[in-house]
């Protein structure tokens, strides 16, 4: 089990196994109160969750649309995330700056399904060989 801690220490992004092969990231509270929520919601590998320095998303690797071997066994990883909440989205599409009374974007599991960031179409590999020349 990894933890990556959000930016107001309130939550934790973990990348657990659930079952042998399967990879998952959860958003739990710190304290405890509330029940995880995966994130990941796939049968995929999923690892290194990362939230952005703004708290608006958070993001990991899949192997979900990641390169396959010739035999189909995963070969490699892409990134994707969500934003953390739906404020967080409608500021981050709307271009907004994080306002000053919002200390943070905590994580909500309502309309989770709904709140994709993005999905970076390269493997890991070539954004690795692109950014490091």
């Amino acid at each position: 089990m990894n933890l990556y801690g959000h930016p107001d220490s309130t939550q934790l992004a973990v990348h657990l196994s659930p079952r042998p092969y399967v990879e998952q990231i959860y958003v739990v509270d710190a304290e405890g109160k509330n029940p995880a929520v995966n994130v990941s919601q796939s049968g995929f590998y999923n690892g290194k969750p990362k939230w952005s320095q703004d708290n608006r998303i958070l993001t990991w690797t899949t192997s979900k649309f990641g390169l396959k071997t010739a035999d189909g066994e995963d070969w490699d990883e892409t990134v994707t995330g969500i934003f953390t909440n739906s404020s967080a989205m409608k500021d981050f599409k709307d271009d907004r700056e994080v306002p000053e009374e919002v200390e943070s974007y905590p994580f909500s599991a309502s309309n989770i399904e709904y709140r994709d960031a993005f999905h970076l179409p390269f493997s890991s590999a070539v954004l690795e060989t692109h950014l490091l020349g």
